[in-house]
């Protein structure tokens, strides 16, 4: 990818990713399976239902930030970072880290729910008669037209952005928290932390500025409106986070070089 290094490259987008996204995943089937019921029931409604039922997206901001959010803080720990720093030049050794956090926490929470798509609609029925109502009061989608496949590839389309855009936050989020203290262990929590946070906050906010319901879909915005609050909120964040990892990281290195 542009503007990495080729050390960060490989860990960004490197095994770590993969194993990430799958984990998540896993927990995730193995939650719905043991408490949703039978294979008759609803794929559409099983994934609407999937998160507010079983809490296992709860761990999906940490899955975001183990790719590569402990970039900085391994590089420092281990002290190659300046080493780094002084061949690659300031802005690209910086740069690296930023592109390489924020883009590859948005693939791992994509990853992880087109996995899940995947799953809910092999395993469970894709029969839609009885369950129309219901989908309708908590879909974001129109799905008035029928359950045709363009509607439900959109409405998975948008569930999959969503998962993006969040994964980039809170990995940035986590980012910018090592450049303060670079510890492995306490950037990795800083996600689960503000996720909790913005889980509690969730009937306080307005739908439409809570990161938790726009997230997770239920923000009743429809789909478009999910979409566009969404980067409203989340790509602002990220953008404020990775100015901040700069800021601090900038002058830790200033320091230290």
């Amino acid at each position: 990818m542009t503007g990495t290094l080729t050390s960060d490259r490989k860990r960004a987008f490197g095994p770590w990713l993969l194993l990430s996204a799958l984990a998540l995943t896993l927990f995730r089937i193995a939650a719905t399976s043991f408490d949703m019921g039978s294979p008759e029931q609803n794929a559409l409604l099983i994934y609407i239902f999937s998160d507010s039922v079983v809490p296992v997206m709860t761990l999906a901001p940490l899955a975001a930030a183990v790719p590569f959010a402990s970039g900085f803080a391994n590089d420092w720990r281990s002290g190659v970072a300046v080493p780094m720093l002084i061949r690659s030049g300031r802005d690209r050794f910086l740069r690296s880290k930023e592109v390489g956090c924020a883009v590859s926490g948005g693939l791992t929470l994509a990853l992880s729910a087109a996995m899940y798509i995947l799953f809910v609609n092999l395993w469970f029925s894709s029969d839609y008669s009885g369950y129309e109502d219901v989908i309708a009061a908590f879909s974001y989608w129109d799905f008035s037209g029928g359950f045709t496949a363009f509607a439900l590839t959109g409405y998975y389309a948008v569930s999959v952005a969503l998962q993006f855009l969040g994964g980039m936050f809170y990995a940035s989020c986590a980012l910018a928290f090592s450049a303060f203290v670079p510890n492995v262990s306490l950037t990795l929590c800083v996600p689960l932390v503000l996720y909790r946070l913005f889980e509690e906050l969730a009937d306080t906010l307005p739908a439409f500025v809570s990161p938790y319901q726009l997230q997770a879909g239920t923000s009743g915005l429809g789909a478009a409106g999910s979409l566009v609050w969404a980067a409203a909120v989340f790509l602002p964040g990220t953008m404020l986070a990775l100015k901040v990892f700069r800021l601090r990281a900038g002058r830790r290195l200033e320091e230290e070089s």
